[in-house]
């Protein structure tokens, strides 16, 4: 097999080489200001680790970085969201089970891969790095990570829930999902195991080239509190409290009106105890029901608003207009 190249398999979204230490560099630079990802974003992607993984007797890792100044991936495509609310549920089932699939091969590969994350690091471009084997963060202010689909209405759908958990543990996976509008920075989310290391943006790809080639990454150290409370969490008895708990908190600071983080704790909760595929059929019906209330319709549609009227949907959260940068 030849090397993979933009040529040979005519990309879009993506550019992609092999350097001298026959590591693949994947670059992701979808058209517009920011990087999304979509139906034909997935597809090109899946195309381009189904040729790495057929050549991976000379590829020695891979590193997945982005061409946009200042953000990594924004998330999901929006437009996508809003057209499965008026199909089907079966639609928006598929979706989640598709990105999981493409996503799956990302994390099958024979070698090493590795995010370097720089910038804005949301919703399904955070669940495409979870799935790496390493992932590196910089430590520009600039760099924050987070899954804000409950701001939605929905839940992550692309093994939000299911990986997070095994990565930084059920207690800082609960944390990451029920606070939509408070991404981590990078160096939180290196305290919490969500990254592997905190490194300057002028060394990340340098750095994520030896990550790949030597395997080994300075990873946060838990102190001995920390691993008491995991352990203390993920057990069945823990995990009936925990659940309750989160549950009673959540009940007191929003009520019942909003049905997508009692979901997302049921789904947190219970895929500890699944095999990988009744897990990913959890989380990805609970994503298709949350998907079609009404209260995610008007979660999407004011989003949509904002947008379009010029409100700024910050980093952390919040809405602001008419302010500077």
């Amino acid at each position: 097999m030849k090397k993979p190249s933009t040529v040979t398999l005519q990309l879009s979204y993506f550019q992609l080489h092999i350097d001298p230490s026959n590591v693949a560099i994947l670059k992701i630079d979808c058209p517009g200001k920011v990087n999304v990802l979509n139906t034909a974003v997935l597809a090109e992607l899946e195309k381009i680790l189904d040729a790495l993984a057929e050549g991976h007797k000379f590829i020695k890792g891979l590193v997945i970085y982005s061409g946009k100044e200042n953000g990594f991936i924004a998330g999901a495509d929006i437009k996508e969201i809003v057209q499965a609310q008026q199909l089907d549920e079966s639609v928006a089932y598929e979706g989640s089970q598709r990105g999981k699939a493409v996503f799956a091969k990302l994390a099958a590969l024979p070698f090493k891969s590795v995010a370097a994350i720089h910038g804005r690091c949301l919703g399904g471009g955070l669940e495409l790095a979870l799935h790496c084997s390493y992932r590196l963060a910089s430590d520009d202010e600039s760099t924050v990570l987070g899954l804000p689909e409950l701001a939605l209405g929905v839940l992550p759908g692309w093994g939000g829930c299911i990986i997070s958990s095994k990565i930084t543990g059920l207690l800082n996976a609960a944390l990451l999902v029920l606070s939509p509008l408070k991404p981590w920075s990078a160096h939180k989310a290196w305290r919490h195991e969500l990254v592997s290391e905190v490194v300057p943006a002028e060394h990340m790809l340098k750095r994520a080239n030896y990550l790949v080639r030597r395997g080994y990454a300075s990873t946060y150290k838990p102190t001995a509190k920390e691993r008491f409370t995991k352990a203390a969490i993920d057990n069945p008895a823990g995990r009936w409290l925990f659940r309750h708990l989160l549950r009673a908190k959540v009940k007191k600071a929003i009520g019942d009106k909003y049905p997508a983080p009692y979901a997302a704790i049921d789904v947190l909760i219970k895929a500890r105890n699944l095999s990988a595929s009744a897990a990913a059929h959890l989380e990805s019906a609970t994503f298709a029901k949350l998907c079609h209330t009404a209260q995610s319709r008007e979660a999407v549609q004011t989003f949509l608003s904002r947008k379009t009227s010029g409100i700024e949907r910050r980093a952390v959260g919040e809405y602001r207009q008419g302010e500077s940068k």
